[in-house]
């Protein structure tokens, strides 16, 4: 009999949690840091998939030091004015 791995599908209220907690904290020391401050119930293989969404998604980046760092605007001054600007090109 085949054992499939146990695969974990991204949880939107853990991904929110997750982008939460980094999007008040601005950044952490580490990718281990950040692990270490969510509950210990999220699985490591659920973490690193939320971590690699959000980089995908321009919300974190990692400097050369290894910082986390929380780089996603979500101000809606710059949004609307975003909308109202003419493109150049």
């Amino acid at each position: 009999m085949l054992h499939k791995a146990k695969s974990y599908n991204l949880n939107s209220d853990v991904a929110l949690m997750v982008e939460q907690l980094i999007s008040k904290e601005h950044e952490f020391g580490s990718r281990d840091k950040l692990w270490q401050t969510l509950p210990q119930n999220i699985p490591h293989q659920m973490f690193e998939r939320i971590f690699e969404h959000l980089e995908d998604s321009n919300k974190i980046m990692i400097n050369k030091e290894g910082i986390v760092m929380w780089i996603f605007t979500d101000n809606q001054k710059l949004e609307k004015l975003h909308h109202v600007s003419k493109k150049l090109r």
